[in-house]
């Protein structure tokens, strides 16, 4: 500390006042670019294909975006669980943990994009974006692939209960109580 004594008073403050701007403004972008290196690491060790790397990554980033405080996605021994709650109520997509993160990510965001009726939701995701999942989606039922969105969407989450045990629940709290609502996904 005896080389700082050398240096005029006015020098260190600025110094650091700009180590502090430059933290400030550029630490977020470093880590989240550290944070993209390592998992991309982690998924060529485990064979996870780019691809599929890249789709869950963005599912999952779109996911937690939504307005109103993002599709919360879990998972436990037994589920999959997304869950939007923009207000008192909920819906809840559920599937067993067997299934795969992408297909699971893939059938919510299709969900909830255009499916669910949340009007804070209209808007979101442009048929841009939808177009890109249903692109990448190489897994679903070639009778699925529609051209027009909303059928397709439809198609997606039917087939998702179908073949791979997708659920859909209505979560409404009133008065300090929670009320849970099976939804009929073949009503869709």
């Amino acid at each position: 500390m005896k080389f700082l004594k050398k240096i005029p008073r006015g020098i260190i403050g600025t110094c650091s006042s700009h180590l502090v701007m430059v933290c400030r403004d550029y630490l977020p972008e470093v880590l989240f670019l550290l944070f993209t290196l390592s998992a991309r690491v982690l998924a060529a060790d485990h064979g996870l294909e780019n691809q599929d790397f890249n789709l869950d990554s963005i599912l999952f980033n779109r996911l937690s975006s939504a307005p109103h405080g993002g599709v919360v996605l879990s998972t436990n021994l037994k589920n999959r669980i997304a869950e939007y709650c923009p207000d008192e109520t909920c819906d809840r997509l559920i599937a067993p943990a067997r299934i795969s993160r992408k297909i699971f990510n893939s059938l919510a965001f299709v969900y909830f994009a255009r499916l669910s009726g949340y009007s804070h939701l209209e808007g979101w995701v442009g048929d841009g974006e939808l177009s890109e999942v249903k692109n990448l989606l190489n897994d679903t039922p070639e009778y699925c692939r529609c051209t027009m969105k909303i059928e397709w969407a439809r198609c997606l989450v039917k087939w998702g209960a179908k073949n791979h045990g997708l659920r859909l629940y209505s979560v409404r709290h009133d008065e300090g109580r929670k009320f849970v609502s099976k939804i009929n996904i073949e009503k869709y």
